[in-house]
């Protein structure tokens, strides 16, 4: 076949990922399934081949703490790489709605020559007028954010006023009738009956194992956890309270700075009952540091099968989660006291003889790692990206293509950023020496004393050097697997 002289070579398709964020699954949202269909469409519309997906599902995109800031990062990072050259989402919106966030990522991109697509939005961002554009969306869409949020406070002052709790969802002990509590016949004096037993002392793993033992569920149809039993009694709920937690997404915050409302249901244990039970909680809330375990491995040893802690009861360490859903035919993996503590035993007596190579493996394990800025020249590189992005932005900036503020803001965090790493440089090699010497002198110290001291100090050096002791299902003194704290740490 004769081809015509002069023609044109048909272009090389650009290689692209497809973004797939959703806030949260509701009727009435935008399916990943959708937008993956409107995704695709707009790739095959610009000559774009799809080589990955990635998806967020119930990840907020304007949520400091979401993990779908790290899934963003990792595929900018893959752009960086040379993997792909365009990134196509359903909406400019699914990339994030944050200002700062926003204008990181498009810098990102457009320093790399990349760009972002989205499927509903043409914008033609290689002109100043569509980088115009594309900005206002991205304010648009932080505005929008911000708006909801607003509102969502209103909503929940509201309905605090009003004596109602932040969620309509259903709660033991109550039913839901016409969007309001009233205690259930049923459940209400069972509810009652498991505050007393806190009152009186009982611990949360006794009460667990008596609601399971009588066949009473959670609302969800699930048995009863540790962790969900003084979570519910804690709110108050059954004494006629709703709960207000400044901060509420901090776990941490001590429960002296919780404050209680009352009400618009019934109670169904008394004033003088909760307060029982809340001084009770108060006194342990902050648990005292100084009762020490009376076993050498409690709260280091792990079940390799599923990962949970594992504790002592009969002269073994057994699955804590596993058992308790014994009853429902799951595996409970346990081990000799004797073994695990002799295999600890014999890992420290090699200590002094393996240092060298386990700092080796430390540092091995450090340079493997993409986001380690543990050496020298990850250090300068990282810097040297920095120093980059400073100079596209101020150049963005003068051309007035992103907004002053997010200009700032963004300015402002990556000088923080160079800051620390230049701090971080400095102090690097003398910090690994000094780790360096602290390993060598605990491992030679340890294993030379490990078998003239009593458990309680063999438990306080033991916690220096080991991060974990995993327990891996089957038999014989090779299941147990000590982790050391360096390889860890590092």
């Amino acid at each position: 076949m004769r081809t015509l002289r002069g023609a044109a070579a048909p272009s090389p398709r650009r290689r692209g990922i497809g973004m797939i964020r959703v806030s949260k699954e509701r009727e009435g949202m935008t399916s990943p399934e959708m937008q993956r269909t409107a995704i695709q469409q707009c790739a095959d519309a610009n000559g774009v081949e799809i080589v990955d997906w990635v998806e967020g599902i119930d990840e907020s995109g304007s949520d400091r703490k979401s993990a779908w800031w790290p899934r963003l990062d990792e595929s900018i990072a893959r752009m960086e790489a040379g993997e792909y050259e365009v990134i196509l989402v359903w909406r400019f919106s699914r990339v994030g709605r944050q200002r700062l966030r926003w204008a990181i990522a498009l810098d990102r991109v457009d320093t790399l020559g990349g760009a972002i697509l989205s499927a509903t939005e043409p914008i033609e961002s290689a002109t100043a007028s569509g980088r115009f554009a594309r900005g206002m969306l991205g304010e648009l869409n932080a505005y929008q954010s911000e708006l909801i949020g607003e509102q969502w406070k209103e909503t929940h002052e509201r309905r605090r006023r009003a004596g109602l709790p932040h969620g309509g969802h259903q709660r033991f002990g109550y039913l839901l009738v016409e969007g309001r509590f009233e205690p259930d016949p049923v459940t209400g004096p069972i509810l009652a009956e498991v505050y007393r037993r806190a009152i009186r002392g009982d611990g949360s793993g006794r009460i667990t194992r008596w609601l399971n033992e009588e066949g009473i569920l959670t609302t969800s149809g699930l048995p009863w956890l540790n962790t969900n039993l003084f979570q519910m009694l804690d709110g108050g709920f059954g004494a006629g309270l709703i709960v207000h937690r400044p901060g509420w997404k901090n776990k941490r915050l001590p429960k002296a700075q919780w404050k209680f409302y009352p009400g618009a249901h019934d109670a169904v244990i008394s004033a003088d009952e909760w307060a029982a039970y809340w001084a009770r909680r108060l006194e342990r809330s902050e648990p005292s540091r100084t009762i020490e375990a009376r076993h050498l491995l409690t709260g280091l040893i792990y079940c390799a099968d599923c990962g949970g802690r594992m504790h002592y009861s009969h002269h073994r360490y057994v699955c804590t989660t596993a058992t308790r859903y014994k009853g429902l035919g799951r595996a409970v993996v346990t081990v000799s006291a004797e073994i695990a503590e002799a295999a600890v035993g014999d890992w420290v007596m090699t200590l002094a003889e393996d240092t060298d190579a386990l700092l080796a493996a430390r540092v091995a394990t450090t340079k493997k790692r993409v986001r380690s800025v543990n050496d020298a020249e990850a250090i300068d590189r990282r810097v040297a990206r920095i120093d980059e992005r400073m100079a596209t932005l101020t150049i963005q900036a003068l051309d007035k293509t992103i907004p002053e503020a997010a200009y700032q803001a963004t300015i402002r965090k990556l000088d923080a950023e160079r800051a620390s790493l230049t701090s971080r440089q400095k102090s690097l090699e003398l910090v690994n020496a000094q780790r360096e010497a602290d390993v060598r002198e605990v491992a030679v110290t340890l294993s030379s004393a490990w078998r003239s001291l009593e458990t309680h100090a063999r438990r306080q050096a033991l916690l220096k050097v080991a991060a974990a002791v995993l327990i891996r299902p089957g038999r014989g003194a090779q299941r147990a697997l000590v982790i050391p704290r360096w390889d860890l740490r590092s």
